[in-house]
């Protein structure tokens, strides 16, 4: 079977859908018999040297052909029409060409639609819903999308939870790291970016109004006005390792996502979340664990705040030790309280290459 990727969301810089990309095609367990052809741009991403694990080689085909340019309506069907792959996977919401053979994406989410939608978003997954018809499958991260999926487009969407890196575990830097970066503790973490669905206005509130000192540390955020505000731009995956561990908790504040690494991955370094009662994270940190709502009003701000209180409390309290090694801690109470899905990035590349197979 010859498979094609369209790996231009492939990063240096991995985000969520650049971290899907990679850790699938280095999943994917290829036969002897198989071809798998990745597209990438080299000014945003170098390949790595060849997976000894997979039989099959992979072929890196350099497109210079960024994301969202005029050219690739025509230019991605006639490399297509040259490879005559079996299938092509589009592992984002991303397909704004006519594709001359099978083809299946992943879509991770519709947060693009959330009110109010911007008129080219309206536009754009108007015609994707068109395109979907055709499409061999849908696969997407979570069963909260696949059920919104499949309600929007009329087709059903299988859902492949995402892994964790073997990376992500308790790791503790140097005082000297944290020192450099300007990083006290205790302080609290978000992954996360800029776009309103990740609500970070709210933790901008709460730091505004805390009766405790805490540092809000954030990765791939722009920095604010507020001085206990630090905005961490690029670590190495390492160091981000060190950062969950060090962090009192991991806060995700989202009014939604499709499926929130993040959380796995703070809980992979035993570092508990703090995260919103939306349905998703119902979903992946287990029915009895304690969410916060999402909205600015008084309420919700000061349940936030009794849970960050309390938690700060416990750090200032027990510097020698981390508040995880005592069973009575609010800390560890959170971490017991968390059951994610038995996932694993091998799981999603097995069962990634069956859909591919079932599609063909």
């Amino acid at each position: 079977m010859k498979i094609a990727i369209d790996g231009r969301w492939l990063s240096r810089s991995p985000h969520g859908i650049a971290r899907y990309c990679a850790q699938l095609i280095q999943h994917l367990p290829l036969r002897s018999s198989d071809q798998l052809v990745v597209f990438y741009n080299r000014s945003d991403y170098m390949p790595p040297s060849a997976n000894p694990d997979q039989m099959a080689e992979i072929l890196w085909w350099d497109l210079n052909l960024p994301l969202f340019s005029a050219t690739e309506f025509w230019r991605m069907p006639q490399i297509l029409r040259f490879l005559q792959p079996d299938l092509l996977h589009i592992p984002a919401y991303w397909k704004p060409y006519p594709s001359p053979c099978p083809w299946l994406m992943t879509i991770h989410d519709l947060i693009h639609l959330r009110p109010p939608v911007k008129a080219s978003y309206a536009l754009y997954y108007r015609l994707l819903r068109q395109q979907l018809l055709s499409a061999a499958g849908i696969l997407t991260v979570s069963k909260t999308s696949a059920e919104r999926i499949q309600e929007w487009s009329g087709r059903p969407a299988k859902s492949i939870y995402q892994g964790v890196e073997t990376h992500f575990r308790p790791l503790l830097l140097s005082t000297e790291w944290f020192a450099a970066r300007g990083i006290r503790l205790p302080f609290l973490l978000t992954v996360s970016n800029a776009k309103a669905h990740k609500n970070t206005v709210l933790i901008k509130q709460l730091l505004a109004q805390s009766s405790t000192e805490w540092q809000w540390v954030s990765l791939g955020l722009p920095q604010s006005t507020d001085p206990r505000h630090l905005a961490l731009q690029a670590i190495s995956e390492f160091d981000l390792a060190g950062l969950y561990t060090a962090a009192t908790a991991l806060l995700m504040p989202s009014l939604e996502e499709g499926f929130g690494l993040p959380v796995m991955e703070s809980l992979a370094c035993q570092t508990p979340v703090l995260a919103a009662d939306i349905p998703v994270f119902r979903e992946i940190l287990g029915p009895d664990y304690p969410l916060l709502s999402p909205a600015l009003s008084d309420p919700a701000i000061r349940a936030w705040q009794t849970a960050i209180d309390t938690l700060v409390l416990e750090v200032n309290l027990n510097t020698a030790i981390k508040p995880l090694q005592r069973p009575d801690s609010y800390r560890q109470r959170l971490l017991d309280l968390a059951k994610p899905p038995q996932s694993s990035w091998q799981q999603l590349g097995a069962e990634t290459l069956e859909t591919y197979r079932e599609c063909v």
